[in-house]
C-alpha cells in the first residue's frame, strides 16, 4: 500500500543521510517487511479470520493483550495514518491551487467525504479502491521512470560525493528505521480483510508478497529519485534546502520536470494520498468489528450478513477526524511505525507457544525468530532515545486489558 509514507520520510531524512545510505536503509526496511510478510503467511493458516494482530494475539497470547493491538490497530494503524495522508493530500491541495487555507480544515472536509463514501455500501467501497489502486500504481511508476531518466548524471555524482565521510549514529539509524517502518505501513493489508478471500491460506500469503514486492520496487525508484535531486538541490543552494517533508517532492518535479510537471506530481500524490487514506479507512473498520464481535465493543458496532457496518466506519472516520483536529503531522507520524512494530513482532512471537500439530516447524522457524529479535532490538534502542514510546505502549496495554476485563468474554488461551 502507498501512502504518504515513502514521500514523507525521504523529506524527513534527506537531510541526515546520503543518498546511498538512504537507500540502503530503505533496503533493510523492504528487508523487514519481507521477514513480516512470510511470517504472517504462517499467522493467517493458523489463525483464518478477519482482523489482524488483533485476532493473532488473541488466540495465541492473551485475549486482554489481543484487545490492546485492536486498540493500536484503530488509532495508530489506521486512524494516525489516515489523518496523515489526510493533512499531506490538503498541504498539496493548497500548494497546487494556491488557496490561503488552513490545511487542517481541509484535511477535516476530506476525511468527512472519505467516511461518507464509504458508508454508502460495500460496492461503492470496492469500486472506489480499486479505481485508486490503479491509478495509483500507473502514477508513480510514471514519475519513477521519468525521475529516473530525467536525473542527470552530474546529479548523481554530486549526490555521491555529498557528505561521504559522514557516518550517522546508531540512535539516528533506528529512528529512520522506524519512520521507514511506517512507510511500509500496509505490507499486511490483506490479513484485516482474510475471511474475505477465497482460500485464505494460499491467497492471503500471495497477496501480501506480491504487494510488499510491488511497493519495494517503487518505494526504493522513489526513494532514489527524490534523494538524489534534493542532495544536489541542497548543494546547488536550491529551494528544496528550505522545503519541509511534506513539499520536497513539489521541488524536485519543479527541478525535473519543470512547473508543468510539479502541477501533475501533486496531482499524483494527491491520488495516492487519497487511495492510502481510502484503504486505511475501509480496513480499519473491519478490526472494529472484530473486537465488537467479542465484545469489546457495543454490539452498535457488529458485523450482519457480510456488509461492511456504516457504524464502524463512521466510527473510524470519527477518530480519523479527532486526530486531525488535535495533531500535528510530525506528532503522529512519531511512535506509528514503534507501535506498529511491537505490535506485529507479539504476534509472531504467539507462534512460538503453539504445540502439537501447530508446532511451527523448526526449519522455517528462523524467519519468524529473525523478525522478531530484529524488531526488539530496534524498539529497546528506540525506547532509550524517546521514552514517550513506553507511555504511548502502556496507555495502549491498560486500554486493552480494561476493555477486556469489563467488556469481553472471558476467552481459553
Amino acid at each position: 500500500m502507498i501512502g504518504s509514507g515513502v514521500f514523507l520520510s525521504v523529506g524527513l531524512l534527506t537531510q541526515e543521510f546520503t543518498h546511498w545510505q538512504l537507500m540502503l536503509i530503505w533496503v533493510f526496511g523492504a528487508f523487514l517487511a519481507l521477514l513480516g510478510c512470510l511470517s504472517y503467511g504462517w499467522l493467517v493458516r493458523l489463525v483464518p479470520k478477519s482482523g489482524g494482530e488483533y485476532q493473532y494475539i488473541k488466540a495465541m497470547v492473551h485475549p486482554g493483550l489481543g484487545a490492546a493491538a485492536g486498540w493500536a490497530s484503530i488509532l495508530v494503524g489506521f486512524a494516525a495514518p489516515a489523518a496523515v495522508d489526510a493533512l499531506a493530500t490538503s498541504e498539496y491541495i493548497c500548494l497546487l491551487t494556491g488557496i490561503k487555507l488552513d490545511p487542517r480544515d481541509f484535511a477535516v472536509v476530506l476525511a468527512i467525504a472519505m467516511t461518507a463514501w464509504h458508508a454508502l455500501s460495500i460496492r461503492s467501497s470496492r469500486w472506489l479502491q480499486n479505481a485508486l489502486v490503479i491509478i495509483k500504481i500507473l502514477l508513480v511508476v510514471g514519475f519513477s521512470v521519468g525521475g529516473l531518466w530525467l536525473t542527470h548524471a552530474h546529479a548523481w555524482n554530486e549526490a555521491a560525493n555529498l557528505q561521504t565521510h559522514i557516518f550517522p549514529s546508531a540512535s539516528s539509524l533506528i529512528s529512520a528505521i522506524l519512520i521507514i517502518s511506517y512507510a511500509f505501513t500496509g505490507w499486511n493489508a490483506a490479513v484485516y480483510m482474510t475471511e474475505e478471500f477465497e482460500n485464505p491460506h494460499v491467497n492471503v500469503p500471495k497477496a501480501m508478497f506480491k504487494g510488499w514486492l510491488l511497493v519495494s520496487i517503487l518505494y526504493f525508484a522513489v526513494t532514489a529519485v527524490l534523494a538524489i535531486n534534493l542532495n544536489f538541490l541542497t548543494v546547488q543552494g536550491g529551494p528544496s534546502a528550505q522545503a519541509d517533508g511534506v513539499t520536497v517532492s513539489h521541488w524536485v518535479a519543479t527541478h525535473l520536470f519543470g512547473q508543468i510537471g510539479a502541477t501533475i506530481l501533486t496531482i499524483v500524490l494527491v491520488g495516492v494520498l487519497a487511495s492510502s487514506m481510502s484503504t486505511l479507512i475501509y480496513a480499519g473498520s473491519r478490526v472494529v468489528q472484530a473486537m465488537a464481535a467479542d465484545g469489546l465493543f457495543s454490539d452498535y458496532f457488529k458485523k450482519r450478513k457480510d456488509e461492511i457496518r456504516v457504524r464502524s466506519v463512521l466510527f473510524l472516520g470519527g477518530v480519523t477526524i479527532l486526530l486531525l483536529m488535535t495533531q500535528s503531522i510530525r506528532q503522529l507520524v512519531e511512535s506509528i511505525g514503534a507501535i506498529l512494530t511491537l505490535f506485529s513482532a507479539l504476534s509472531v512471537a504467539g507462534m512460538f507457544r503453539l504445540k502439537g500439530e501447530r508446532k511451527l516447524p523448526r526449519t522455517k522457524a528462523w524467519v519468524p525468530a529473525l523478525f522478531v529479535l530484529t524488531s526488539v532490538a530496534l524498539l529497546v534502542v528506540e525506547a532509550t532515545r524517546s521514552p514517550m514510546l513506553i507511555v504511548w505502549c502502556a496507555l495502549l496495554f491498560i486500554a486493552g486489558i480494561v476493555s477486556y476485563r469489563h467488556l469481553g468474554d472471558e476467552t481459553s488461551v
